[in-house]
């Protein structure tokens, strides 16, 4: 997993939510997802911590709650229902953005809002 050094965070402010740049958006998350092993905390208790292992685009999609917006500083879908996806032991993922390389970069938060970048 390339993390925060090296990745272009030069986002796009906007893309089109049923364009083929939101595919690839999907295709990028999925394959990532299926790829590495992360874990999901629904409650605020640590004993609610549990593998998360997604075969498809909607099982991520139900348990993040994924709500594309261009509003802010860039364009991103990101992370809506309660709990946490953890990216590490230190910070949970919160949107997914495209960068002018049309790369595909995960945003994770710790819990001072300090971010760190995932290149998918």
């Amino acid at each position: 997993m390339k993390t925060t050094n090296n990745i272009n965070t030069n986002f796009i402010k906007e893309w089109q939510p049923f364009d083929k740049l939101n595919k690839n958006v999907k295709r990028a998350i999925l394959s990532h997802f299926m790829k590495n092993e992360y874990k999901y905390q629904p409650t605020h208790e640590k004993s609610s911590i549990k593998p998360f292992k997604p075969v498809t685009f909607s099982q991520i999609d139900n348990f993040l709650g994924l709500a594309y917006t261009s509003t802010g500083d860039y364009a991103g879908l990101w992370v809506c229902n309660g709990g946490y996806l953890w990216a590490d032991d230190t910070h949970h993922f919160t949107g997914f953005a495209i960068n002018e390389l049309n790369e595909v970069i995960a945003i994770a938060d710790d819990v001072n809002e300090n971010e760190i970048f995932i290149k998918l």
